[in-house]
């Protein structure tokens, strides 16, 4: 049959004609077309997609198109209302232009109405809250929890140090103009605060009396000369009239006519020599600090047994048949 305007390449030329057969395999191909869209019987109102093996058009449910779209499922219940009322406020709100002016309309303008974010208040809008704590700052833009007991806060509000010195009952400092030449004050007369002080001598030295009740300068030193024979049996020696318990002491020791002497010292715990040995001078670092080596097998050892309130006492310890008299100056020291 004659077609002016089909040509079997599907472009159309004027006055050209086409095989039966040519038309026949046209309309098959378009009919197979129309087979492949969904069938309209059955699927009113129904969403039509093309189908996972791309062969074809299917109609599907809503739900099944809303999960192919990634929307929410509940979706295909929601309903609208048939009119909504918008109030003169909400009038403002809509005809905003942007973020921006919907902000000024609402009152919450950043930096003007509300706070933007900030790391360190954020810091400290994490920490938990309780009675008697207090915000210190750990590092940069780090903030954390103290205790401030009630106490506490009764010095922090207070103006100056004397406030302080009286909340803390340590009362206050007596003013300048009242010291005498023998005493500093602080305090309540003692009662409170620093106990009294006396003022010594020039070059005396502040210690505690030996009952712990008061101060009191002394020198701190006394020099006791002494003298022992070497005959005595082993026994002890008291020392006595140095003023005071001492907690050291040297010892210089001689023998007139001999080549016998030492030096030592001793602290009660640990004590230690250098002598005089025909042959020279030794070291005895083995717990006494007078040492009197006559000849082998004839020596005279001190060493302290106690340091006493007035002194001390030394414990002799004489072997072989040594004789003669030792001098001992001693230098005792508080």
């Amino acid at each position: 049959m004659a077609n002016p305007y089909f040509t079997p390449s599907g472009s159309p030329a004027t006055s050209s004609t086409a095989a039966s057969s040519t038309m026949r395999n046209e309309f098959n191909a378009i009919e197979d077309g129309f087979d492949k869209l969904a069938t309209l019987s059955g699927n009113s109102n129904l969403p039509v997609f093309v189908n996972t093996g791309e062969t074809g058009q299917e109609a599907v449910s809503i739900a099944t198109a809303l999960t192919r779209l990634g929307l929410p499922a509940n979706l295909a219940t929601l309903t609208l209302p048939a009119s909504v009322t918008i109030s003169a406020f909400g009038a403002t709100v809509i005809d905003d232009a942007d973020a921006a002016a919907v902000r000024t309309t609402l009152g919450v303008v950043i930096g003007t109405n509300v706070q933007a974010y900030d790391a360190f208040l954020g810091s400290i809008a994490a920490l938990g809250t309780a009675a008697d704590k207090m915000v210190y700052i750990t590092g940069v833009n780090t903030a954390a929890e103290t205790a401030l007991t009630a106490f506490a806060r009764t010095i922090l509000d207070d103006a100056d140090a004397v406030a302080v010195r009286t909340t803390i009952g340590a009362g206050d400092v007596t003013a300048a103009a009242n010291l005498t030449a023998n005493a500093l004050v602080c305090g309540d007369g003692g009662v409170k605060g620093i106990k009294a002080l006396a003022l010594g001598a020039a070059n005396l030295k502040l210690f505690m009396n030996a009952a712990g009740t008061t101060n009191e300068y002394a020198s701190g030193v006394k020099i006791i000369i002494i003298s022992r024979d070497t005959v005595i049996a082993t026994g002890t020696q008291a020392i006595t009239g140095v003023g005071f318990k001492p907690s050291s002491v040297e010892a210089l020791m001689v023998k007139d006519g001999n080549d016998e002497a030492s030096i030592g010292f001793s602290d009660g715990s640990t004590e230690a020599a250098i002598f005089l040995l025909p042959g020279g001078i030794t070291w005895n670092g083995s717990g006494s600090f007078i040492y009197d080596y006559q000849a082998a097998g004839l020596t005279y050892v001190g060493t302290i047994q106690s340091f006493d309130v007035d002194g001390c006492t030394i414990a002799w310890v004489r072997t072989g048949a040594i004789g003669g008299t030792i001098d001992i100056k001693l230098k005792f020291h508080r």
